[in-house]
This record gives C-alpha cells, structure tokens and sequence, in this order.
C-alpha cells in the first residue's frame, strides 16, 4: 500500500468464500437414469438461484452469511451487488472448486440482471480443489474428504429433502406475497405439495437454517484446508 508516498508492504487480504443454490424442477415421464432437457423445466422454476453466500476474510473468528430475500431480490441482483462490496475489498478471491461453480453461478446471474461485469475478480481468484489435484494424490478430492482426514469433521449433514423443503417455502413466501388468505394459500400447498401451509413454512425454516449452517463450515473448513497445504503446492 501507498502511504505518505512510500510504498509499505503488507499482507495481502484474502477472502473465502462459498454459495449454495436451490434445486430445479422439471417434468419428467419417469423415474431412472435420463436426459432432462431444458424445455422440461417448469416455468418459474428453471433458473439455478443462489440460495446464500458465506464468506470470511483470513483472520476472521467466524463466516458472514448473505441471505437471498426471493421477494424483495427476485433476480438476485441486491445479492449480488451486496457480495461485489466485500469483494472489492479483498485481495484475493479463494473457493473450493469455485471456478467450475461458485465463480460461474455468480457470473451468470450478474449477467442475467444486467449488472456492470467484473473481470478483475477472475484474474486474482484461487481454487483449492484445482491445487489439490494439481499437486496430491488422495482417494477424494471432496470437500467432505478432506474436512474428515485434517478432523475437522467432514461435511454438515444435507438431505436432498432440505433442498425440496427450501424450495417449497420459497415458492410460498412468493404466493403470500400475492395472496392475503391464508385458507386459499392452504388449499394451494396442499394441492401442489400435498401438505399443509403451516407444515411447509416450518419445514422450510428449519432447512434454510440448516442450509446456512452448512454453507459457512464448508467456508471454514475450505480456508483451513487452504492454509495446511499452502506450503506444498
């Protein structure tokens, strides 16, 4: 850094980071193994939204959590925006297979909002996984993996169901947004989900609190991992 016209050296500001994204949904003929093509998707429910962003900055006690509000951010753009604000402050960018996913989901919405790109961001960003492969041979180059073989754990518990009930709470805080009755809005969940109103609004809190719990130990464990096998790649 410049001060008082001298050049002072310091260390660098490294910022990790990780999204989670919701499901899609698709109509399909049947179950098993298939191509699920794009005009299957259902309308309204075909773009991959992140559903939260953790991320702490090296020599943070702890992850901070960007939540996706699906009424107020309907194209995620205020996310987004919200999240180029602590970049900017960063130095460098690190993920854990961030370039083939985090780094492209974030891309792509900011891009389908209209929003100013960032090419910087790509040319002073880092993956683990890429340096993991590049210079180990494990069995798994997972996340879960490696959190288990440096004790940190493994992986937080997701099911595949927590993403469903995510989804279908989303989809209710939309409806509630449009209808006021709460007998109209009971009779839709159970006619779309087969559950009740009340059943999806508590089923999906405890899944999104789970979700970012979830999220910001893989952030955690993500710069943990970065610092034990920095001095050998």
């Amino acid at each position: 850094k410049i001060l008082c016209g001298r050049l002072i050296m310091t260390e660098p500001t490294i910022l990790v980071y990780d999204i989670e994204t919701n499901v899609l949904t698709a109509y399909l003929f049947n179950c098993g193994d298939q191509i699920v093509r794009h005009g299957q998707l259902v309308k309204g429910h075909s773009v991959t939204r992140i559903i939260c962003i953790a991320y702490m900055f090296k020599g943070d006690k702890e992850p901070k959590l960007i939540k996706w509000d699906p009424i107020k951010d309907p194209d995620q753009s205020m996310l987004i925006k919200e999240f180029d604000k602590v970049v900017a402050t960063a130095d460098f960018v690190v993920g854990k297979n961030n370039k083939n996913f985090d780094d492209k989901h974030v891309n792509t919405l900011r891009m389908m909002a209209g929003l100013p790109p960032l090419p910087s961001w790509a040319r002073v960003s880092d993956d683990v996984e890429k340096q993991l492969r590049r210079f180990f041979k494990a069995p798994s180059m997972s996340l879960d993996y490696w959190s288990g073989q440096l004790d940190l754990g493994g992986k937080e518990k997701m099911d595949f169901s927590d993403w469903v009930d995510i989804r279908q709470y989303f989809s209710v805080l939309k409806w509630e947004n449009i209808i006021k009755d709460n007998y109209v809005l009971n009779c839709l969940c159970k006619t779309e989900f087969k559950t009740s109103l009340r059943k999806i609004k508590s089923l999906g809190k405890l899944a999104l609190e789970k979700m970012y719990h979830y999220n910001k130990k893989d952030v955690t464990d993500t710069l943990t991992i970065m610092d034990k096998i920095a001095p050998y790649v």
